[in-house]
């Protein structure tokens, strides 16, 4: 982690102030461990923003590929070609 990087994390995260005020929160999402985000930008005093988890990596690939035209069979050879797989940043082997 560069300096840089390690300021602001401490910033955000670190600081005494940030569970009060909502700064950074700690948050799960489905396959990681826990982490830290941003917390909502607009907060509402009779309402409460939700922060919910992200929709899975590549969980509506198959769905998009289908409104895109593409029948079972092409989308069936391109998960198997490793073309639809998720992978995070990485791109399929």
């Amino acid at each position: 982690m560069r300096q840089s990087q390690r300021r602001v994390t401490v910033a955000t995260t670190g600081s005494r102030y940030s569970p009060r005020n909502d700064i950074a929160v700690e948050s799960t999402q489905a396959g990681l461990p826990k982490f830290w985000r941003a917390g909502p930008a607009i907060k509402f005093s009779e309402h409460v923003t939700p922060l919910e988890p992200s929709d899975g990596l590549g969980e509506h690939t198959a769905a998009i590929l289908h409104e895109l035209g593409l029948n079972a069979d092409e989308i069936a050879a391109l998960d198997e070609q490793g073309v639809t797989r998720a992978k995070g940043n990485e791109l399929p082997d």
